[in-house]
């Protein structure tokens, strides 16, 4: 999960977080951390004056998507809903445990409450999914492609609506004529 920390970083050149940049190209946003292989690897989210990259993932695990400023259409902060019955399935299990707990264990104490903790377990699963509201994610739509990187906490959504800010800036910035490619061949 991203956990945002946009910062500014005008004199970023040469290689950041792992990723090589390209001559004469700056780092002007970036957006996650680097939390390493024990909690899943890297999610980051770089914002240079020629494209977005966005690094996921660690080891043999580890993506990376890029996408130049001209091409992205559009940005979006979503929220993904929880999909699937899984919890479900795991609550229903935990109940069938707990009435097996209560018809095998003889001691009549003990039996109430361990079959009262699985059934608590499951308990929770259910308001647990039910409640669960899921996750906001930072969606960049460049033609038919898409970058999708989860954002984590409330003040996650804040950095990187600045971070969009940031990249509709850039591509304003290109269109200036000296950014603008050949639109036509010269004749043979």
């Amino acid at each position: 999960m991203l956990r945002a920390r946009a910062r500014r970083d005008e004199g970023t050149k040469g290689t950041m977080m792992g990723v090589k940049l390209m001559a004469d190209e700056v780092v002007h946003e970036s957006l996650g951390t680097d939390e390493g292989a024990g909690s899943g690897g890297s999610n980051i989210v770089l914002l240079t004056g020629k494209r977005i990259i966005h690094v996921s993932g660690s080891g043999s695990n580890q993506k990376t998507a890029y996408a130049a400023i001209e091409d992205i259409s559009a940005v979006e902060v979503t929220q993904q809903s929880v999909e699937g019955y899984s919890a479900f399935i795991w609550a229903v299990l935990a109940f069938f445990v707990s009435a097996m707990l209560w018809r095998v264990i003889e001691n009549q104490t003990l039996s109430i409450v361990a079959a009262a903790v699985v059934a608590l377990m499951g308990v929770y699963l259910i308001v647990d999914r039910l409640l669960s509201r899921g996750e906001h994610a930072l969606v960049f739509k460049a033609g038919g492609a898409e970058i999708q990187c989860a954002l984590k906490g409330d003040g996650d959504q804040s950095d990187a609506e600045a971070l969009i800010a940031r990249l509709f800036e850039l591509k304003d910035e290109r269109r200036d004529p000296k950014y603008s490619r050949a639109k036509t061949f010269s004749p043979r």
